[in-house]
């Protein structure tokens, strides 16, 4: 009988727990079956049309640099597009500064606690929240392209606004111009003519 405290039973609590985190949040995962030789990839599947690649840690100990490294190693083994790796640590746990600098570093990492994941899912979602993905992973890039058409056409609208006013404005100075070029002229022949 194993020892329901053993860091073992521990971990695969853990991330059972998470896998029900993420099934909550309609991603279609699955655990990675024991003996496979995992190499860190605890669980595994699709998230928003992207391939998630996930690791669980359920330590007090904080997360290191070189922890992030080992995982990113892991990710680069699938060199495609549209992958990206989530490493999730339980609340009690925590990342070094230097583990949290090297995530932000690598282009398809997601640091997160089990109890921020669905935040940190939904701003990944979205997209600008500090998260570093790249830009050419599916829909996150449609829904880049789509707000920044949003925002182009908001500014065209203001441009055009402050267009049409400015123009008011050109035609309005130009009318004050005219006024005082006829009066001036008005004023010089008077002068002419005295």
């Amino acid at each position: 009988m194993s020892n329901p405290n053993s860091t073992t039973a521990v971990g695969n609590r853990f991330t059972f727990r998470v896998l029900n985190l993420l099934l909550a949040t309609n991603a279609d995962v699955q655990i990675t079956p024991a003996g496979v030789g995992d190499r860190g990839v605890d669980i595994y599947g699709s998230y928003c049309g992207f391939y998630m690649v996930v690791q669980c840690k359920d330590q007090v100990a904080p997360i290191r640099e070189n922890q992030i490294r080992e995982f990113e190693g892991v990710l680069s083994r699938y060199n495609f597009e549209g992958v990206f790796g989530l490493f999730i640590i339980s609340s009690r746990g925590s990342f070094t500064k230097y583990a949290q600098d090297r995530a932000r570093s690598s282009p398809n990492l997601v640091l997160t606690t089990d109890e921020n994941l669905e935040e940190n899912l939904e701003q990944f979602q979205a997209g600008p929240s500090g998260l570093v993905i790249r830009e050419t992973l599916g829909e996150l890039r449609d829904l880049h392209i789509n707000l920044e058409r949003q925002i182009l056409e908001e500014f065209d609208n203001f441009r055009s606004e402050n267009r049409s006013y400015t123009i008011k404005k050109i035609n309005s100075a130009r009318e004050v111009a005219k006024r005082i070029r006829a009066a001036n002229i008005t004023r010089a022949n008077s002068s002419i003519h005295l």
